[in-house]
């Protein structure tokens, strides 16, 4: 009988076993337990999820419409933008015809530039020559010490900006040193005339 009980006691054991570990599985036990430790679960109650409608409610119809009206701004303001940063940056230049006055000065004799009309001037810069137009004409100051070419080019003419050479700005009063063949000479745009 011995044996019988052993039996009985180790049948009874895995039963509760069994039974402990259905229970701990199951819901209620675990909601039993959420309760008496006042952890909440972690799903909403109906109440709380009428509570957080009501908070997202408080915000007033003209605080939205004030955030929508900025937000419509700063997409207005980058297209904005974006559409004068592409007209200011963009190549809308035009081709013009245009004749200019370049004085040189001459510490010796100015008379030996009379031989340059007809001829090309260039602007070496960086390494690059620019085409700064042909010498239609060349006068010589009375007192021999100044010639002044008169040369036609086509520039690039925009509208706020005036009138280039490459990127190089031709207006009057620019100074600059220009070569004629083989040779240098530095001097001044002293008038300006044609294009736009």
């Amino acid at each position: 009988m011995p044996e019988l009980k052993n039996q009985d006691q180790s049948e009874t054991a895995k039963s509760l076993k069994k039974a402990d570990s259905e229970k701990s599985s199951g819901g209620a036990q675990l909601d039993y337990i959420v309760g008496l430790r006042g952890v909440r679960s972690k799903e909403p109650t109906e109440s709380e999820k009428s509570r957080n409608a009501k908070a997202r409610k408080k915000l007033p119809l003209i605080v939205d419409i004030i955030i929508t009206l900025l937000v419509l701004a700063m997409v207005a303001g980058v297209a904005g933008g974006a559409y004068y940063l592409f007209r200011y940056f963009s190549m809308d230049y035009e081709s013009v015809h245009i004749e200019y006055s370049f004085a040189v000065k001459c510490e010796e004799n100015a008379s030996e530039y009379q031989s340059a009309a007809r001829k090309e001037l260039y602007l070496d810069i960086d390494g690059s020559t620019v085409y700064f137009g042909r010498i239609t004409s060349v006068s010589i100051s009375k007192d021999n010490t100044l010639a002044v070419f008169t040369v036609d080019v086509t520039a690039k003419y925009k509208g706020d900006d005036g009138y280039y050479l490459g990127d190089q700005r031709v207006a009057v009063g620019s100074d600059y040193m220009l070569r004629i063949e083989d040779r240098t000479v530095s001097g001044t745009i002293v008038e300006l005339s044609g294009g736009k």
